[in-house]
């Protein structure tokens, strides 16, 4: 399987990983010819090599022709025409799913920082013209590459401020903070803003795993600079692009189990909410018998390894523990892809798993049917049931 994996310990932006995928081989005038045509935009990409804390790199500039500014509606386009203007292109069909899936998590980020809904969401910085090419841009290499799954880094916390539309923020901005919970991060002691929306975007919606380099049989390496140079840090993303085996693992998994023999059903549940909240994969409990006969409760939780001490504190603090067991196991994870359908005057995610001898499995997202159910008052089992025709509809034209 063709993987692509995001080195973000420096940082990353839409650029960066333009530019990084442009170092792996993708011709980029191509690319924009085949942009301009997919997305019915006038832009031009320039790319040239720049030297960044002595490493080589590739860096991408977006040009735009020249507008009359007081008419130029690039650069506050709401999410809607946004989506619009990518869900209409002529773009492959996995390349357009995932462009609207980065754009969906800023959208949803932006509209939870600004306390309104995602269809009332104007972008400033995520508006122009210039990041729907980074998004979308990046999706087409992808494609043309034949990258079947992408993984990436942790992702770094800097210091510092940035400029905005919205006036002066703290870095990381707000959006960024919004798309990077439940992630692993770090403290990078850089001042400046090192990750950007568009980059903490596609790092969220594109990649299965955030964390340790899958095992992989390395093809090429790539290097992207970002627009400012690094002093102490070079400001690059690095791209490992190699094959993982049907046999091998997808990545290791911390597995944290806990006994608790005096805790009500309520504290149960609120743990979990707790636990996914802080980053956990999954979480289960096991009724067992302990000493004595009492009957008591199994709390298993799945973390990444940069998480698990993290998990491990809240359950210290949710339950009375005096103790928890660890180990590392081996987990294998299907490649897994996202698809919107139209149903019923709203519309659903369709979670689609791709199993090792070609065929589909297919699952509507609960919530989105939870959700359009309750607005359209119809079962839930009808709403569940015409997203999956529907995308079966869409799957065969």
């Amino acid at each position: 399987m063709k993987t692509l994996h995001l080195d973000c310990s420096a940082g990353v932006s839409g650029d960066m990983i333009l530019g990084a995928l442009a170092d792996l081989g993708v011709d980029m005038s191509d690319l924009a010819a085949r942009l301009r045509h997919a997305l019915k935009v006038e832009f031009a990409l320039e790319c040239e090599t720049v030297t960044d804390c002595g490493i080589a790199a590739r860096h991408i500039r977006i040009v735009l022709p020249e507008q009359d500014h007081e008419h130029d509606h690039h650069d506050h386009l709401s999410y809607t025409e946004i989506r619009d203007l990518v869900a209409s292109g002529d773009l492959p069909e996995r390349a357009r799913q995932r462009s609207l899936d980065v754009l969906l998590r800023i959208a949803e980020a932006e509209a939870t920082v600004h306390g309104t809904s995602v269809d009332e969401v104007h972008f400033h910085e995520l508006g122009g013209i210039d990041t729907v090419v980074d998004i979308c841009g990046a999706m087409l290499a992808l494609e043309e590459l034949g990258i079947d799954r992408c993984t990436a880094s942790r992702l770094p916390i800097s210091h510092g401020f940035v400029r905005c539309a919205h006036g002066t923020l703290p870095v990381p901005a707000p959006a960024v903070m919004e798309l990077l919970k439940g992630l692993p991060v770090f403290d990078l002691d850089v001042e400046g803003e090192t990750v950007t929306p568009t980059g903490a975007g596609i790092v969220r919606g594109l990649c299965e795993t955030i964390g340790r380099l899958p095992e992989m049989t390395l093809e090429r390496v790539g290097y992207g600079a970002g627009t400012r140079r690094g002093k102490t840090v070079p400001n690059v993303v690095r791209v490992f692009l190699g094959t993982t085996g049907a046999d091998t693992p997808a990545e290791s998994v911390i597995e944290i189990q806990a006994n608790v023999d005096d805790t009500t059903p309520e504290v149960c549940g609120y743990l979990v909410e707790r636990l996914l909240t802080a980053g956990a994969l999954d979480v289960f409990f096991i009724p067992i018998q302990m000493k004595k006969n009492r009957p008591a409760t199994m709390v298993t939780v799945l973390s990444s390894p940069e998480l698990a001490q993290d998990l491990v504190q809240v359950i210290f603090e949710e339950t009375t523990t005096l103790g928890v067991r660890m180990g590392t196991l081996s987990r294998q994870v299907l490649p897994r892809t996202t698809h919107r359908v139209p149903v019923g005057g709203g519309e659903v995610r369709i979670k689609v798993a791709h199993l090792p001898d070609g065929s589909e499995r297919a699952a509507p997202e609960f919530d989105d049917c939870a959700e359009l159910a309750r607005r359209v008052r119809k079962p839930l089992l009808a709403i569940q049931q015409e997203a999956l025709r529907a995308y079966q509809e869409s799957a065969e034209d």
